[in-house]
């Protein structure tokens, strides 16, 4: 492989995370978690990504028998990613760390589309700051003549209906 080919398949390489430390009665700990990333521009301008994400932890624990220690690695999630423009199409799958410090046999897929810039979403932007100003101001109505409105949430769901954006459901 020469210089060219070399300089042609280099991708970008990314790492993340964090870890924290804890400390209670009879239990002390660390762990941490992160992902591990790669990321290549193609000819075309558009960016190709993928992912793994994953956790480690330690916990020694006070019990009769003495100190015990229980270690655990585990690769929690992947992703993948394509950008063309201002817009990203992503997809992931992930387990999600539990508090008792195991993983959830559960996997979550997640489907994404998000714009950096520009279009129909500054338009959405744009009209619902002007809905929640309104609000604020005290002259938003609940419809043509309608009450003035004093929910928050009526606030939002009239901003959103107004922006014609579905809300998010939990």
């Amino acid at each position: 492989m020469d210089q060219k080919e070399i300089e042609e398949t280099r991708a970008r390489f990314s790492m993340s995370g964090g870890a924290n430390t804890f400390k209670n009665d009879g239990v002390k700990g660390d762990g941490g978690g992160g992902r591990i990333g790669v990321s290549k521009e193609l000819d075309s301008g558009d960016r190709v990504s993928a992912g793994i994400s994953g956790m480690a932890s330690k916990v020694n624990v006070d019990t009769p028998d003495g100190e015990k220690t229980f270690k655990q690695k585990k690769i929690t999630g992947v992703d993948a990613s394509y950008s063309k423009g201002d817009t990203t199409y992503g997809v992931s799958a992930a387990r999600q760390p539990m508090m008792d410090g195991k993983i959830d046999k559960k996997i979550n897929f997640s489907f994404t589309k998000s714009f950096a810039k520009g279009g129909a979403v500054t338009k959405q932007t744009k009209k619902v700051a002007k809905v929640m100003g309104e609000f604020k101001e005290g002259t938003l109505h609940s419809g043509k003549g309608g009450k003035v409105v004093k929910s928050p949430k009526q606030a939002i769901a009239i901003a959103l209906s107004e922006a014609k954006v579905k809300a998010k459901k939990k």
